[in-house]
């Protein structure tokens, strides 16, 4: 080695890279020889070969000895780390997973909390927007009672579709008048500095004493002049009756609030069985809906990998969606929401489709031969994307090319 290392010192031509590893691994296989001759020996020591120097040296033979126990002592060491690798293993494994189980366990807590509150938000929207609709449209002028409020919040707590009917109004008690002759005594002339109403007693009846309404009271809490034990039948009789008919006008309110709820899920089913008689509802259940007045599917552009799923998203639709082509038809734009990207990008997907409708309106050709064709041509050498925007160049002149090279594509 170091008369190689003098001649290519003398001269740059003289450099032998290839010598000069051949010399290193000479050089590393004598000391691999050195230490497989020493494990050697310790088994077989009269082999002839160690009768020769260097094998003849004290040294040698000091070496042989050490060599053997400490690749006894490796061995059994490797030995042992093997044999409970398996349990450690295990060990370490089942920690993991029941780590990663109570992770799983807290954030499925967290996400079902979290859909409860956002189920109880909907439930005080939901409240909210039915109690505005009903002011509209004049079937609740005087508002909810507290009481319906709260029947009507207790009804939607249990999902319940349709708001039950009210209960039953109670029978109004009789009047201790005839209709006739109450209202000849109330159509008597009143104190106008008092804002009182005073009704005399009939002249063939008995004296009865005079019945004070004070209208500027409650009209379920009439104020009455005091009287004798005598009258206070009378009196009780008609807070009764006026309580009665109190209780009883409530309740068309409650019954306009379950007539609005019970109208508009009709409504509802009502449209959801046109769509589902025009799409298959399996695909239809895998969007989100929105609804205003009427529903309305949640979609973005699938992410694509091949030319011809942009024709499968239009035509039978990807990963369980419905088509575009019936988006499209059903909602027009409105579905994508006048969002300017998805807005973009169905006008680049839909330049594929009627690249794909003019090679299968050539003759001879059909649906088969123009996906093939565009597979054999296409498929591989470009991106989806780079094939959207290079049929669009220059007003249309790439999707003119593929239309020219289509001629001399074979046909079956």
């Amino acid at each position: 080695m170091a008369a190689l290392e003098t001649r290519m010192g003398a001269s740059r031509l003289n450099r032998d890279i290839a010598l000069k590893q051949f010399l290193v691994l000479l050089q590393w296989l004598r000391v691999v020889l050195l230490q497989d001759c020493a494990l050697l020996y310790a088994r077989y020591p009269t082999c002839p070969i160690f009768r020769f120097a260097p094998f003849t040296f004290p040294s040698f033979v000091t070496f042989s000895a050490n060599a053997t126990a400490v690749v006894t002592t490796a061995e059994e060491t490797a030995r042992l780390a093997f044999h409970n690798l398996p349990d450690h293993m295990a060990r370490s494994m089942r920690g993991y997973a029941t780590d990663l189980q109570m992770k799983q366990e807290q954030n499925h807590s967290k996400v079902c909390d979290e859909l409860r509150e956002l189920r109880e938000q909907n439930v005080r929207l939901e409240l909210l927007l039915s109690n505005k609709g009903l002011r509209k449209s004049g079937r609740a002028k005087n508002g909810l009672s507290p009481h319906a409020f709260s029947f009507v919040r207790s009804t939607h707590s249990i999902n319940s579709s349709v708001l039950p009917p009210p209960p039953a109004a109670p029978p109004p008690l009789p009047l201790p008048l005839p209709i006739a002759q109450l209202s000849t005594h109330l159509a008597q002339p009143t104190v106008p500095a008092a804002h009182n109403c005073t009704v005399n007693p009939l002249p063939p009846s008995p004296p009865l004493p005079s019945i004070t309404i004070n209208f500027t009271g409650s009209p379920s809490d009439p104020i009455m002049a005091s009287t004798p034990s005598s009258q206070v039948s009378l009196q009780q009789q008609v807070a009764n009756g006026m309580q009665s008919v109190s209780q009883a006008a409530s309740i068309p309110t409650l019954s306009a609030a379950a007539a609005a709820t019970t109208s508009e899920d009709a409504m509802k089913a009502a449209q959801w069985k046109v769509l589902t008689d025009k799409f298959d509802e399996t695909r239809m259940r895998r969007h989100d809906w929105e609804y205003g007045t009427a529903y309305m599917p949640l979609y973005r552009f699938q992410p694509i990998s091949r030319i011809s799923d942009i024709w499968t998203e239009w035509s039978t639709g990807l990963n369980g969606y419905l088509p575009v082509r019936n988006l499209n038809e059903e909602w027009g734009a409105r579905w994508r929401r006048g969002n300017r990207g998805q807005g973009t990008e169905s006008c680049r997907r839909a330049r594929v489709v009627e690249l794909i409708n003019k090679l299968v309106a050539k003759p001879g050709w059909d649906l088969a031969l123009a996906l093939r064709f565009l597979l054999e041509r296409y498929e591989g050498t470009t991106t989806p994307r780079k094939f959207c925007d290079y049929i669009q160049k220059e007003d249309g002149m790439g999707s003119r090319e593929v239309l020219q090279a289509a001629l001399a594509y074979p046909s079956p």
